[in-house]
């Protein structure tokens, strides 16, 4: 949202040289220098089309920037088309092809001639491979589009390649220090200043948008001069202090220390958390006279203070609040932005607060939801940013955690949910240990190495199978008979309880459950008739499964898998044509979503194909 922004049309002119020659735009400059306000504007005088990403430190999560960015695409969808793929465990091993494809998949939905945003872009640390992905993107942002990014710090070296390339313009902080006459025009829409009060006030700001800001506010209140903007943080914030903070009452500096505890600040949280009847004026006035806070519009508006009006306002706030102060609130607005789903914000705060048992709490209550959004590496930074001991003796989070590695390391996984059985075992709780037990059965399966210790697992599930724990939770109900029978399948195939797993399993396929969830158990299910022979049976399943397919969010390692057991289906049904053509799918999913290199598929796919040759040319082999 513009408020009263300055045409800079010497830089326009340039953007839109730049936007026409190259890939990418990079907007660089210090805190206030206009960055955002420039972009924005530009975009908004040329009518261009833009997808704006405000980057934050959460991002450094690969799955939340995928996760995030393909919503902010969900508007550009058209009817029938799927949504950007999140990033799933299985892409794990091939990031870098997933990232490109996803950035190709991106540039084809937006309008012609888009500008995707990503601001605030420093806020990922240089390090993380985040940065580099970005930088691979811009080979798949095409010619009529452009991506910008804007950082108060220069890119990363992974850039170097491309900028030898010339692939990348660069706005920089002389580039963005305004001139005598953009001073001016932003002081004329603020007042009447004749030429000698413009000179000095733009010779005083350094030609700093930010610190023109403090001066016309220290102009108006005290006709005090303002610091060079290259002035030392302590400078600075002595500025903030006495242009805004001191000229506020009693209740407003409280409210401002209180709010500033929390990265982004929704106007009833604001309300709620520091009983201010008047947080809205308050905010809106900050806002509407530029004085660093920023508001985003919404089903009600957001605040955030700029990066380094919040440092001032947290560094005033440990010598007014007490430390037990400071933590309360953190915990009751941690506690506020989780009813209202900002769970990584909320996570943060607990983390500053030291409140580990409510970390627990959000992991618990949030697994479902990160995992089915392909964020399992956010859930595992979360469990692991607790103390060692007080995961070792959490039963539940140690399930989760081994859930969330399952797709990628069976065996990492495997010693996180026998963990979770024994703590389980420990403390009495069922439905723990029947979740563990399936989980640990899952990994032997999914590895596809030794599967001798499958009979101990499908042991201790047996009688927890006849207690009806989840008679009231179908998903975990369905769960819990798949993996039974997967593990009878490769671990007891003559085990009493095989037929009763085969009838709940098929049954459950007609329930109002998640997709997802059903076509692993179909998937189970299939693997089952093509051993048994079962062939009618499995035309069923086959038969219900295919809807499931057709409505899409389907993730690409359960299609995968799907797929090879229907493969094997048509081998044991002699339909060779069939089986090449779902192996071939298999190889599509595979190549499209960079899952080659996972042994388990590869090995199957092997194995079906010698079958269907030796059905095909030589069928006393095949029986042999």
């Amino acid at each position: 949202r513009l408020h009263n922004a300055v045409a800079r049309e010497r830089l326009f002119a340039r953007l839109d040289r730049e936007r026409a020659a190259r890939a990418a735009i990079c907007v660089v400059g210090p805190p206030g220098a206009g960055k955002t306000t420039l972009v924005a504007s530009w975009l908004d005088a040329r009518s261009i089309k833009g997808l704006w990403y405000q980057v934050d430190a959460a991002d450094a999560a690969l799955s939340t920037f995928f996760y995030y960015l393909g919503e902010g695409a969900r508007p550009f969808l058209r009817k029938g088309q799927r949504p950007l793929p999140v990033l799933t465990p299985e892409y794990l091993q091939d990031i870098a092809g997933f990232s490109r494809r996803f950035f190709r998949d991106l540039f084809a939905l937006l309008p012609e001639g888009v500008c995707l945003v990503l601001d605030n872009y420093q806020e990922v640390p240089a390090e993380s491979r985040f940065h580099h992905l970005v930088a691979e993107a811009l080979l798949e942002v095409p010619p009529t589009a452009c991506l910008v990014v804007v950082s108060r710090r220069d890119p990363p070296n992974c850039y170097a390649r491309l900028i030898a390339n010339d692939n990348v313009a660069f706005f920089d902080w002389d580039d963005l220090r305004l001139t005598r006459e953009e001073s001016a025009a932003m002081l004329a829409l603020r007042g009447q200043f004749n030429a000698s009060e413009v000179t000095r006030l733009h010779t005083a700001s350094g030609g700093w948008a930010a610190g023109l800001t403090l001066l016309l506010e220290g102009h108006r209140r005290h006709d005090a001069p303002t610091p060079d903007p290259s002035a030392e943080r302590e400078a600075l914030f002595q500025y903030f202090a006495v242009l805004i903070f001191e000229q506020v009452p009693d209740a407003t500096r409280r409210f401002l220390l209180i709010t500033a505890l929390v990265p982004q600040v929704p106007l009833s949280l604001a309300r709620e958390l520091t009983g201010e009847s008047a947080a809205g004026t308050i905010l809106d006035d900050l806002y509407e006279r530029h004085l660093f806070t920023h508001r985003r519009a919404g089903a009600e508006p957001t605040y955030w203070y700029h990066a380094l009006f919040r440092e001032f306002l947290c560094a005033q706030g440990e010598q007014v609040l007490s430390v037990d102060e400071r933590s309360a609130y953190r915990r009751r607005a941690a506690r506020l932005l989780e009813a209202r789903g900002h769970v990584e914000d909320a996570f943060t705060l607990f983390q500053a607060a030291e409140d580990w048992d409510a970390i627990a709490r959000l992991a618990e209550r949030h697994a479902p939801d990160l995992l089915a959004q392909g964020r399992g590496q956010v859930l595992r930074e979360w469990i692991l940013a607790l103390p060692p001991a007080r995961l070792e003796r959490d039963a539940w989070l140690r399930y989760w955690l081994g859930i969330s590695k399952l797709p990628i390391d069976q065996r990492d996984a495997r010693e996180h949910l026998q963990a979770a059985y024994t703590l389980s075992v420990g403390s009495g709780n069922r439905h723990g240990q029947a979740l563990a037990a399936a989980g640990v059965l899952d990994s032997y399966y999914f590895e596809w190495a030794d599967f001798a210790p499958i009979r101990l697992w499908v042991e201790r599930l047996e009688p927890l199978m006849a207690e009806d724990l989840f008679a009231d939770a179908p998903a975990r109900e369905l769960k819990l008979y798949a993996s039974m029978l997967i593990g009878i399948i490769y671990g007891v195939p003559t085990h009493p309880m095989l037929r009763p797993c085969v009838q709940r399993v098929a049954e459950m396929l007609d329930e109002n459950l998640d997709a997802n969830s059903k076509l692993h158990a179909a998937t189970f299910l299939l693997a089952y008739t093509n051993l048994s022979g079962e062939l009618a049976l499995g035309q069923d399943v086959v038969r219900r499964a295919e809807p499931l397919l057709a409505a899409g969010g389907i993730t690409p390692l359960n299609e995968l898998w799907w797929c090879l057991r229907l493969g094997h289906h048509h081998t044991m049904r002699g339909d060779y044509a069939e089986v090449h053509r779902a192996l071939d799918h298999v190889r599509d999913v595979a190549t499209t979503h960079g899952l080659s290199g996972l042994r388990s598929p590869a090995l199957l796919i092997r194995s079906y194909e010698l079958v269907a040759a030796c059905m095909q040319h030589d069928e006393p082999t095949a029986h042999r």
